[in-house]
């Protein structure tokens, strides 16, 4: 039977730093004194309040050149923002092509939407052109799904010219994309999103689980332009399982119009800079990818050893991972990885021990099969 649980590293939330608490405490008293909060609970709008999406375009020009409000539409998460322009660009049975290794929940989603998936191989710079070209001349897709900064699982960055080459391809053939730019707030210097360089055909996407809180529940998703975003949302309009929680737009409507949410993603930054460089120094002698502020990181487990035999010896030992496993797409190899989410663990503290916990069995011989 296994032990109690030393870190679990699993969950990609980022960590809690003070200047949340402090922001989220502020914000429910302006709230509970707020005279209209009874009408702002009363009922959602399809797609946002527009002070809510005016605030939305306000923090997506941390990646690009501000947007129009009225291509924003607010959600309660990069998933309800995904499974929207599933159900609104695909037919059950229709092919959507993504990463070789991604998003695990995308096969889920996919399921939901009776869609079909198709890996793309990756290279160290992401999703490889020439690869996207062959499938979509093969197999006629009706969505490309691409994450191109801080790529979950491996932490790549796609190069600017890279970026060009995947819009360009999408573009000869005609073939949307479905950019998920989660952790983009986490790098707000990063290349442009693709989104700036095949607007009319990208749908971009920037949850706020992972640069400000999970449990708020709210994402942006800027849709190519005015008139596809009321074609995305005519039909859903009387539904409100995937929209914002009032509560939740204000509150982070006060924090991006006040400064609370770029100090708050700042901390977060600052705080996931010390975590990794906690890993660097704990686990020499191992080979892993990440970035500088990154939520997590990309281990390749010692010779000799598979990714899902050193992720079941470290939960022996109170030590949770993700093989790479979960993260591949129709059978996609998937390299001797996993993946360690050092911002799930509370305190800095957990994620020492847990680091050497893996630190001590990198010279370990394999479990015998």
């Amino acid at each position: 039977m296994a032990g109690p649980i030393v870190a679990d590293f699993t969950r990609s939330v980022p960590p809690v730093p003070d200047e949340l608490g402090v922001a989220l405490s502020a914000s429910l008293r302006q709230l509970a004194a707020d005279p209209g909060l009874d009408l702002l609970v009363r009922t959602t709008v399809p797609g946002g309040d527009p002070a809510d999406r005016a605030a939305a375009a306000s923090w997506l020009a941390r990646r690009m050149p501000e947007p129009d409000p009225s291509r924003v539409v607010l959600t309660n998460g990069t998933q309800s923002s995904l499974l929207l322009v599933l159900r609104h660009l695909t037919h059950p049975g229709d092919l959507v092509l993504a990463e070789g290794l991604t998003y695990g929940v995308i096969g889920d989603l996919a399921e939901q939407a009776r869609v079909r998936l198709r890996a793309v191989a990756i290279d160290d710079d992401g999703m490889v052109p020439d690869a996207l070209d062959e499938a979509c001349r093969d197999t006629r897709p009706t969505l490309i799904y691409c994450n191109p900064t801080h790529h979950n699982p491996t932490t790549s960055i796609m190069s600017e010219r890279r970026r060009a080459d995947i819009a360009a391809v999408a573009r000869r053939h005609g073939v949307p994309i479905f950019e998920d730019d989660v952790l983009g707030a986490l790098h707000p210097d990063g290349p442009p999103p693709l989104a700036t360089l095949a607007p009319e055909l990208t749908w971009y996407s920037m949850g706020l689980t992972k640069a400000l809180t999970h449990g708020l529940r709210v994402g942006y998703l800027l849709g190519p332009d005015t008139q596809a975003v009321r074609r995305l949302l005519d039909p859903v309009a009387r539904l409100s399982h995937w929209a914002a929680s009032p509560l939740s737009a204000d509150v982070v409507r006060r924090w991006v119009g006040g400064g609370q949410a770029a100090a708050i993603a700042a901390a977060i930054r600052r705080e996931s800079a010390a975590r990794q460089r906690l890993a660097r120094d704990l686990l020499t002698g191992y080979s892993f990818r990440s970035q500088d502020t990154s939520l997590h990181l990309w281990l390749r487990v010692p010779p000799g050893r598979s990714s899902q035999e050193f992720g079941a010896t470290a939960a022996g030992r109170g030590v949770l991972v993700r093989p790479a496993e979960l993260f591949a797409v129709g059978g996609y190899p998937a390299p001797p990885r996993v993946r360690l989410s050092l911002s799930t663990p509370l305190d800095r503290a957990d994620v020492r021990r847990g680091l050497e916990v893996l630190a001590a069995m990198r010279d370990e011989p394999p479990l015998p099969a």
